[in-house]
């Protein structure tokens, strides 16, 4: 019995025999706990199998359709694995992708691996999101639906199968818990992304199995924030970028003259906008990748992404009145949001919110004079007064504004700066006067 030879196998440590027993018994039952084995066993004692499909996807899609096809005849739950996720996540999606995405289609059909069932609505979803004409994804889903429709239900497994089959499951518990995967490297990215150090190790990790994205964070981890991009780095942007934006790619501009999008240190920070996306940017708003978005270019949803969107490292935000309610029932903060501006039609401040959404708030910036006695409970060191108002008002919020600053002279000093413009209607408007903390008030800088 195959499952016998591979329990034999793991006890003498011969992780090669283990799987090569374990993809003969799921050939026999196409058993999802045999594949999740199997795909264990794998990184243990790489075959030539491994390589091939490591070697799949290539700059062209004619090349990785060829590569694909190499592996026509292969019967082998690590090449069904390997399938499912590029289903998930294509590597093409451009209109010249429809062979290579029907291949895959029919691959997973001919591989009759009943993972499919469970993952299908997520890969119809991510297929409709993503590929860029509808006879493409249409065609790609009715393959995988009449396949789906086709293949005979999983029959149960005997006793002393299941048995087994539990049995290696918990023996390989350890293996499994201290596998390292690339997802696990990406969330650990994505729960801190200020910080260098998971970028690096995620680098190290691809650069060992040969994958151009460690390159890619390595070059620009090196280089900083406001170093020149190198040759090499603009090459691996202009034939992989919108492969590494993932889902984003079908939402944001990307490798065109008038696209501002930006990786910076290996990920997305500058996120530029396509118009019109509503019924795209729905499929994508809880995407990861928001994570390390520092800056939104042209965002005409972003009250949908503000809401909505893990944007754990953007650095500045704009509130108005419908987005301040909305923002009321987000449960998550912006730990990296630095800059909070109130707009001119947001007369008041909303302390508590601030207080809960923007941990890390350093500068407020509004359009209207606050009372200096709320001051000391915005919990800012900076603040921004730009008045620009109807011409009208003008007169009006100029004796308010020189009264604040005649206040400012004995203010305790509860910021560290404050920087003024007078109300102005006409552009480009006075230029700002700053004020800078003093023993005994505020003085000008």
């Amino acid at each position: 019995m195959t499952l016998t030879a591979a329990a034999l196998a793991i006890k003498r440590g011969d992780h090669g025999a283990a799987r090569d027993a374990l993809v003969a018994a799921w050939k026999v039952r196409r058993s999802p706990a045999i594949a999740g084995l199997v795909d264990l066993l794998d990184p243990q004692a790489p075959d030539a199998l491994t390589a091939q499909l490591a070697a799949i996807v290539a700059s062209r899609v004619t090349a990785s359709l060829a590569n694909l096809d190499r592996l026509a005849k292969v019967d082998d739950p690590r090449l069904a694995s390997w399938v499912l996720a590029a289903l998930a996540d294509p590597p093409f999606c451009s209109p010249t992708s429809g062979p290579f995405l029907e291949a895959l289609a029919e691959a997973i059909i001919r591989l009759r691996d009943p993972r499919l069932d469970a993952r299908l609505p997520a890969i119809k979803s991510i297929l409709v999101a993503r590929v860029t004409r509808k006879p493409i994804y249409t065609s790609v889903i009715a393959i995988l639906e009449k396949g789906q429709k086709k293949r005979k239900p999983l029959p149960p497994a005997p006793a002393a199968d299941a048995a087994l089959e539990a049995s290696l499951t918990l023996e390989l518990a350890p293996l499994r818990s201290s596998l390292v995967s690339r997802d696990s490297l990406l969330a650990e990215v994505y729960a801190r992304p200020n910080d260098d150090a998971p970028r690096m190790v995620l680098a190290d990790f691809l650069l060992e199995r040969g994958d151009p994205y460690g390159e890619l964070i390595t070059l620009q981890l090196a280089r900083g924030r406001e170093g020149e991009a190198s040759p090499r780095e603009q090459e691996l942007l202009k034939r992989h970028g919108k492969q590494w934006l993932g889902n984003l790619a079908t939402v944001l501009r990307f490798n065109k003259s008038y696209s501002d999008t930006e990786f910076r240190r290996g990920f997305l920070a500058v996120a530029d906008f396509i118009f019109k996306i509503e019924r795209k940017i729905r499929l994508v708003l809880h995407d990861e990748m928001w994570s390390t978005v520092e800056t939104l270019e042209n965002c005409y949803e972003a009250r949908l992404l503000l809401t909505h969107a893990p944007l754990r490292a953007l650095r500045a935000i704009v509130i108005d009145p419908i987005l301040a309610s909305e923002l009321a029932d987000r449960t998550t903060p912006f730990p990296g949001v630095t800059h909070v501006k109130l707009t001119a039609n947001l007369p008041n401040i909303p302390i508590a919110l601030l207080q809960r959404l923007f941990p890390a708030r350093e500068t407020l910036e509004l359009a209207h004079l606050p009372d200096l006695a709320t001051l000391d409970r915005l919990g800012i060191k900076q603040l921004e007064l730009d008045q620009y108002c109807a011409h009208e008002l003008v007169a009006e919020r100029t004796a308010a504004h020189q009264e604040f600053i005649r206040n400012l002279a004995t203010a305790p000093p509860l910021v560290d700066r404050i920087s003024i413009r007078a109300p102005w209607s006409v552009y480009p408007g006075p230029p700002a006067t700053v004020y800078v903390r003093a023993p005994r008030g505020y003085v000008v800088a």
